[in-house]
């Protein structure tokens, strides 16, 4: 669609496409984010619908969605601000490594850092570089515990960690013993 009819689209759409945003957000509804983003493609409302859905994703340990919809975000905005693509592609980077999917992770964190390398963002309340917040994002998974080659002996729920791989001997439920009340 040409810039200009996109334009008058995005004009006519804004009041309704802001509204239902509105709601949405206030109800932290995955799905109405994301219809509300295929219905209002071209809009302001659909980058912060699929911003905000891939946040809620990857809150709740969604993690193949959030990356999905953050892939999604850098693919159909490629003119969108720097500084918010590269906030989208450092958070489906996260969530491909939370994922278990490290090629990806690693060849996005690669891209990113090409793309954006002059752009700085605001990460955990600091102004960050995007190649510095690479470095870090490939640092932290590299000394995750479900990278190490240690035992998930230290692990206190079943299958507790974010590939579910957890020690089940030591999980909350009680072992497995002789009946004390009889």
């Amino acid at each position: 669609m040409p810039e200009q009819t996109r334009e008058v689209y995005r004009k006519i759409v804004e009041e309704p496409s802001t509204r239902r945003l509105r709601t949405a957000i206030d109800l932290n509804d995955v799905a109405a984010l994301e219809v509300l983003a295929n219905e209002y493609y071209y809009t302001p409302a659909a980058i912060t619908a699929r911003n905000r859905a891939g946040n809620l994703y990857l809150d709740r340990g969604q993690y193949a969605q959030a990356a999905s919809v953050f892939q999604l975000l850098l693919r159909e905005n490629p003119n969108a601000d720097k500084a918010q693509l590269a906030a989208a592609a450092a958070k489906a980077a996260r969530a491909l490594f939370s994922d278990g999917q490290t090629a990806a992770a690693e060849s996005l964190l690669d891209r990113m850092s090409k793309d954006y390398a002059e752009v700085t963002i605001q990460y955990a309340g600091k102004q960050v570089s995007v190649a510095a917040l690479a470095a870090q994002l490939r640092q932290a998974h590299k000394s995750s515990p479900e990278n190490s080659q240690q035992s998930d002996a230290g692990y206190s729920t079943h299958l507790g960690n974010n590939l579910r791989t957890g020690n089940y001997s030591n999980g909350p439920a009680p072992e497995h013993g002789a009946v004390v009340w009889a």
